[in-house]
């Protein structure tokens, strides 16, 4: 998921199955990708928040409701 040269597409994918193995388990990885400069990482990194406590998710999805980015805040309302 870190990784530049394994693409955007990968990069999301794994963020967001780290979320759905064990959330709690990958939290430093969700939370880097949660304050990327990359919008496409920060809404992997919402979907995959979810799968960690409850009050972890909200305060994220707080936090990322003024991203710039449409989406990002568009999945932060969602979360």
């Amino acid at each position: 998921a870190k990784d530049p040269a394994a693409g955007l597409q990968a990069r999301w994918r794994a963020l967001t199955t780290m979320g759905r193995l064990d959330a709690a388990a990958f939290r430093q990885e969700i939370e880097s990708a949660l304050q990327s400069s990359e919008w496409l990482l920060r809404n992997a990194g919402l979907l995959a928040v979810q799968g960690d406590d409850r009050d972890r998710a909200v305060a994220w999805s707080v936090k990322l409701l003024k991203d710039p980015a449409l989406m990002v805040r568009t999945q932060a309302v969602r979360n």
